[in-house]
């Protein structure tokens, strides 16, 4: 029996994923290096097998590993350790959307409707 370590990370559109795929396996392995149990959680090789989504600001990718049963969420936070040391040492940058909404309920919309609270009141006899 086994369970399996699933992370996915969320890198900004311009990242190399190339070099990505490399940080996270290496991500795994400095894991590996800094803890024996979670060395001997580990059942197989990584997989990063690629890009699992994406849109216009941001890139996802998936490392994928199986451990012992009930063991994948030490794992997965031991690796998301590495992860964050390694990827700031590499420049590797997660995705940020880039552009924000602001909605003011004080200003009509731009079909002429505007937002208003909605108060309750007595009512009148």
């Amino acid at each position: 029996m086994w369970s399996r370590a699933l992370i996915e990370v969320r890198l900004d559109i311009e990242t190399d994923i190339d070099v990505a795929r490399a940080a996270m396996l290496d991500a795994l392995t400095a894991a590996r290096e800094a803890d024996p149990d979670v060395d001997a959680a580990i059942l197989s090789d990584a997989e990063v097998p690629g890009i699992e989504d994406f849109d216009y600001y941001s890139v996802v990718v998936r490392l994928m590993v199986n451990v012992s049963p009930t063991t994948q969420w030490t794992v997965m936070r031991a690796v998301r350790k590495q992860m964050r040391v390694i990827f700031a040492e590499r420049g590797i940058r997660l995705a940020v959307p880039r552009d924000t909404l602001h909605v003011e309920a004080t200003r009509p919309s731009s079909i002429g409707i505007g937002i208003e609270r909605n108060e309750r009141t007595e009512p009148t006899s």
